[in-house]
């Protein structure tokens, strides 16, 4: 997977996504960040959608990690790749949701 392929002019890509261990993925925050969702309740819906796909698939797409708040407390995050990204995000009915699968 080399890049996050869009169908308009405005780059989802610029927003969305960054490179990390020389994969293009996203992560839960941005998620949490772009459709305008509490971070908590797009971890529940990333573990459902692990449950959902099955070892396998989750293994090579879902990759938990972990970040530092602003008062240096670690919280779990996961990195996405497109597959995973999809996979999650398409059941969202949010406007921000929308309008991203209008742009994807």
């Amino acid at each position: 997977m080399d890049q996050l392929t869009v169908s308009n002019k405005q780059p989802l890509h610029n927003e969305l996504v960054f490179e990390e261990h020389g994969e293009v993925v996203t992560d839960s925050l941005t998620i949490s960040e772009i459709f305008n969702k509490d971070h908590n309740n797009v971890l529940k819906d990333i573990r459902t959608q692990i449950d959902y796909a099955g070892e396998e698939f989750s293994q090579v797409n879902f990759y938990q990690s972990n970040y530092t708040n602003e008062r240096g407390r670690k919280y779990p995050k996961y990195n996405l790749t497109e597959e995973a990204f999809t996979l999650v995000v398409f059941g969202y009915n949010t406007k921000e949701a929308v309008q991203t699968k209008i742009r994807f």
